[in-house]
């Protein structure tokens, strides 16, 4: 049950991937109902990321939350120091957060993600992004040196490391940094 669990899991992360909503957030809510019971709560937390995470891809924000909020509950009650897997969580909660906007939250949750990436593995992949939601969050809320500053390091990380969707989020962002200096 455990294994057939886990498989539901990261087939629903690779439909959603291909862009099927439906059923990647069928497969996965299946996956963490089975792990709700497992007494191993880092177990339900990776589940729910991967939830939240389908539900985040599927643009549905406003249920996507709450799931990242569980799971990040779970990670810091059963993990005392702060994970990858809990930094990744929190990256997904700033995505949802700047969504919704709220860019406080966004902000509150991206920066000890980027903290910790940078703590971990500074040249990670997921180092870059927690830096770049960062920056997205920061060039709302401000101040803008701030913004300016995470931008310069998931660039600096996402060119070396960063998918090509990475990139493109980064070029992104890069232009909506350069419009906002032109207004």
């Amino acid at each position: 049950p455990r294994e057939a669990a886990i498989m539901k899991m990261r087939r629903g992360l690779v439909r959603s991937a291909q862009g099927q909503h439906d059923e990647a957030v069928s497969l996965v809510r299946a996956s963490e109902a089975h792990f709700a019971a497992d007494p191993r709560r880092v177990e339900h937390a990776r589940a729910l990321a991967a939830l939240g995470e389908v539900l985040l891809a599927a643009g549905q924000f406003e249920q996507a939350l709450p799931v990242l909020k569980r799971s990040d509950e779970l990670f810091s009650a059963s993990q005392p120091e702060m994970s990858h897997d809990r930094a990744d969580v929190l990256v997904l909660t700033a995505r949802a957060s700047l969504a919704l906007g709220q860019t406080d939250a966004a902000v509150a949750a991206a920066a000890p993600a980027a903290r910790r990436w940078q703590a971990l593995d500074a040249d990670n992949r997921s180092a870059g992004l927690a830096w770049l939601w960062l920056a997205r969050a920061l060039a709302v809320k401000g101040p803008q040196s701030e913004a300016d500053s995470a931008l310069r390091e998931a660039a600096r990380v996402l060119e070396a490391a960063g998918l090509s969707s990475d990139k493109l989020l980064l070029r992104q962002t890069q232009q909506a940094a350069m419009s906002a200096l032109t207004r």
